[in-house]
């Protein structure tokens, strides 16, 4: 091999490697400003849902606001009804001093027996009135309406039960 063979191969190596270098540089430019399009896409992606972010944290707020109150309005009913509880309680109070009173005045009320409990006029249990007993039933036997047996079905009594017919149809 001669020296200008020799000298040819290595200047066709060099511009071969210079050609490559260039490429390789082209390239990496190319990929940096395609990385730089991709991070300004990303910024602005990243911007679009921090307004959202920044949406839903004003909207986690105000529903906070709204619940805190509605914890004080719960707060301030609950209030009220106690008062109105307490309230209810010294009326029921009073009243049942007055009827004790009225009681002792009453020379027909024993109200110093052991069963005694104050009853204003009208309820059961007064004096004025014969108790009402839950199990007995005052209805005489025969009446229609009774519904606690069965009665005689006389189709014009409104009152009485019905059977349904036994083809299995419907008559209203």
């Amino acid at each position: 091999m001669s020296t200008s063979t020799i000298i040819w191969i290595i200047v066709i190596v060099v511009v071969v490697l210079l050609a490559l270098a260039l490429l390789a540089s082209i390239a990496g430019k190319k990929r940096k400003e395609r990385d730089r399009l991709r991070a300004e896409e990303l910024r602005t992606e990243a911007t679009g849902k921090a307004r959202s972010v920044q949406d839903s944290q004003l909207q986690a707020q105000e529903a906070e606001a709204d619940a805190q109150r509605k914890r004080a309005e719960a707060e301030r009913a609950a209030a009220q009804a106690a008062d109105a509880r307490q309230g209810s309680e010294v009326a029921r109070a009073e009243h049942e001093d007055k009827i004790r009173t009225a009681d002792r005045v009453d020379p027909d009320v024993d109200h110093k027996a052991d069963d005694y409990e104050p009853r204003p006029l009208g309820e059961p249990g007064h004096d004025d009135q014969p108790p009402v007993d839950p199990d007995h039933d005052t209805r005489a036997a025969d009446d229609p309406r009774r519904t606690d047996h069965p009665s005689s079905s006389d189709p014009s009594d409104p009152l009485a039960p019905r059977e349904p017919p036994a083809d299995g149809t419907h008559r209203a």
